[in-house]
């Protein structure tokens, strides 16, 4: 199925989590950059931080994918789900970025 972008303003995040489970990654990518530069959600911040280190929906940019987890690591939202700290460390490569990333994280 495919979702009424104007019926669901409010809900961008949800929007963006449907794209991607759907393996339609460039309106994901949309949908997390917009709730983010809109709300300043890190939950969206954290999903484009992963679209961006992927190049998954937008050209690969690692540089940025790491500027996106930093503040996400800051964030109070982070504190609460930080279950996914060892999930971004596991699962996302950086070893095209800058070589003291990882010491970084």
């Amino acid at each position: 199925g495919t979702l009424d972008d104007d019926l669901y303003d409010d809900n961008m995040y949800d929007i963006a989590c449907f794209y991607s489970e759907h393996a339609d990654f460039e309106k994901a990518f949309k949908w997390f950059k917009r709730d983010f530069e809109e709300i300043g959600q890190a939950s969206s911040a954290f999903g484009l931080a992963k679209l961006y280190n992927q190049g998954k929906g937008c050209k690969q940019d690692k540089e940025k994918a790491k500027i996106l987890f930093d503040q996400v690591f800051d964030s109070s939202w982070f504190q609460e789900n930080n279950y996914m700290a060892q999930e971004a460390l596991d699962r996302y490569d950086f070893s095209d970025s800058n070589e003291d990333l990882e010491e970084d994280l």
